[in-house]
Order: structure tokens, then C-alpha cells, then sequence
């Protein structure tokens, strides 16, 4: 006849529910050391630091990645826009006006270059060739 168990324990077990592991010796060994050097370590205590340590670098790992992400973004970002963005000083004050991609500006450029027939240097030379006979 099976022994009774009481309802505590029923809800213990199922909070708590039983883990088991099978370790070569040399891990054990390992796993023993661990706990030896902190007395009162129980194996559930070693698992749960191991799995929280886990989760705490990983959490670290993607914070890391996003930063460094970011920084090299705007690193990037403000490397191309000393080298390639265009601008031109105000008449007024003297400061840098920033002609934005497709505003009203370089658009207004756009079209001064396309009536003035501007070009590559080599097309520009071969319709004038063209042109000459």
C-alpha cells in the first residue's frame, strides 16, 4: 500500500519540482571545488548562479552590442557628413547653411546645373567634339 503524503508536500514537489543530472567525474570533481570554496552552496544554490550569471551576460552582451552599434552609427554618420555633405555660407550671417537631400535648395540646384549643361568632364568634351565638325 502506497504511503501517504501530505498535501504540503504534494504542493512542495510541484513548486520544486525534482532536477537529475548525470556528470562525468572530472565534472564533478569541478562542481564539488565550486561548492567547497563557498561553504553553504548547495548544488540547487550553484545552478541557480550559474543560470542567473548566464542570463545577467547575455543581458550584457546585448546592452554592450547595442551601444557600440549606436556609437559606431554616429561615428559613421558624422565621418560622412564632414567628408560628403554639401553647404554653402549665408549671405547674411556667414554660417554654414546644410543643403538637406531633395529640399527646396537642391532642388533649386539641380535644376541651375541641368540649364547650365553641366556634366561629366569627359561627356562634356566629347559632345564638344561632336559639336565641332
Amino acid at each position: 500500500m502506497p504511503r501517504h503524503v501530505p498535501p504540503s508536500r504534494i504542493r512542495y514537489e510541484k513548486k520544486n519540482p525534482k532536477v537529475t543530472v548525470r556528470l562525468t567525474e572530472s565534472l564533478k570533481v569541478i562542481l564539488d571545488e565550486i561548492r567547497d570554496e563557498t561553504p553553504g552552496l548547495s548544488y540547487a544554490d550553484l545552478v541557480k548562479k550559474g543560470l542567473t550569471t548566464s542570463a545577467n551576460e547575455a543581458e550584457a552582451y546585448q546592452k554592450g552590442y547595442c551601444e557600440a552599434e549606436t556609437e559606431a552609427y554616429q561615428k559613421g554618420y558624422y565621418e560622412a557628413s564632414e567628408k560628403f555633405q554639401i553647404w554653402f555660407p549665408c549671405f547674411i550671417c556667414r554660417k554654414s547653411i546644410l543643403i538637406k537631400p531633395n529640399s527646396k535648395t537642391h532642388k533649386a540646384i539641380l535644376e541651375y546645373l541641368k540649364r547650365a549643361d553641366w556634366g561629366h568632364v569627359e561627356c562634356v568634351r566629347e559632345r564638344r567634339r561632336r559639336h565641332q565638325y
